[in-house]
């Protein structure tokens, strides 16, 4: 299964920015390695979003866990098991998939 992971800051943000060094490092490691797909806040900086590669549940939580703003107790996280049936048009899906296109906020590509 592929895992989503939502981080959830426990205090202020603004007390951890010493380890956010340590945590963009984190990110790039496990990029590298391919344990982890995608990685960024939300559009407000309150929450953290990580897709994290084909592993199991357990593989995914020691992940989460080793987050620098999770071990030092600044995050904590919900981790969704995700069984991903289709990406990007591939999958099971006969249909063609649209192309996906991304506007802005003024509605240009």
């Amino acid at each position: 299964m592929w895992h989503l992971a939502i981080f959830d800051w426990t205090a202020d943000p603004h007390d951890a920015l010493n380890l956010l060094p340590a945590h963009l490092e984190w990110i790039r490691r496990e990029q590298l390695a391919g344990r982890m797909l995608f990685a960024g806040p939300g559009d407000n900086g309150e929450k953290g979003i990580i897709v994290f590669a084909h592993m199991t549940q357990e593989e995914a939580e020691a992940l989460c866990r080793s987050d620098p703003f999770v071990t030092e107790g600044h995050r904590r996280y919900t981790l969704i098991a995700w069984d991903v049936h289709q990406a990007l048009g591939v999958g099971f899906q006969t249909t063609p998939v649209a192309p996906m296109t991304h506007t802005d906020s003024r509605g240009t590509a």
